[in-house]
């Protein structure tokens, strides 16, 4: 409120995650603390005649790619290869690096040795870029309990109402369920991404607690949302003893 009084731009929380603040645990939503960027995205802003910016979907911790470029994000600059050109400044101009001056959406001078992009780091990405654009469009901020009754349905329709069947599906304890559900404790979002991953709904919708027209997914939905669901742990093989040669 005081940066919008001071400068004259109205409603600037919806420039923040602050919106979803009811609905995203406090600590539940880590941010890169050196400030990652897309170097096309730079590019493609000068090339328009725009001021580059740097993106709220770049912030969280959970995305890794650029969802409209579909390419890794960088920590580092293109020119002088040094990271946090964000952060550890005092005056910061947004597209140029902090350390040398150089324009971040240039092309690196260095072999590009980062791994292959995968199915689950663009999903996470265009889940957030999707949620960011339903921002825009929110008359009223999401609301905690709205959260919990969709969970609560969802758990209905796939799992019976069982937590810990449902529980066994996201890859965490039966215990976390009983506190979202019981408490007043709230899911992070890893958490409510892996919910949407397992449910076939929309990371928008979940935390706005828009599920009307949601039909649980079927078997085959299943085996392609099966993508995003952490390797379960493997039990060691069981011993067998020779008690006889023991005696």
């Amino acid at each position: 409120s005081a940066l919008s009084a001071m400068t004259s731009f109205p409603r600037l929380d919806r420039l923040t995650f602050l919106p979803w603040k009811d609905v995203i645990a406090q600590n539940g939503l880590p941010v890169i603390s050196k400030g990652q960027f897309c170097p096309q995205c730079f590019a493609d802003d000068q090339t328009r005649g725009k001021m580059p910016y740097f993106r709220l979907a770049w912030e969280p911790k959970s995305v890794s790619v650029c969802n409209v470029h579909r390419c890794r994000l960088t920590l580092h600059c293109p020119c002088c290869g040094k990271d946090n050109v964000r952060h550890a400044a005092s005056l910061v101009v947004p597209g140029w690096c902090t350390k040398c001056g150089a324009f971040l959406g240039g092309e690196s001078r260095g072999h590009n040795t980062q791994p292959t992009i995968t199915p689950v780091e663009l999903w996470r990405a265009r889940q957030i870029s999707d949620l960011l654009q339903a921002q825009d469009q929110l008359q009223v901020w999401p609301q905690r309990q709205a959260l919990v009754d969709s969970i609560s349905h969802i758990i209905g329709e796939m799992d019976g109402g069982k937590s810990a069947h449902f529980a066994k599906r996201l890859g965490i304890s039966k215990s976390t369920i009983h506190y979202w559900l019981q408490t007043d404790k709230t899911p992070t979002l890893e958490a409510s991404l892996r919910v949407a991953s397992q449910s076939g709904i929309s990371l928008a919708k979940l935390l706005s607690g828009d599920i009307g027209g949601w039909n649980a997914p079927s078997e085959g939905q299943q085996l392609a949302l099966a993508l995003f669901k952490p390797e379960a742990r493997q039990r060691a093989p069981r011993r067998e003893i020779d008690w006889d040669e023991i005696e």
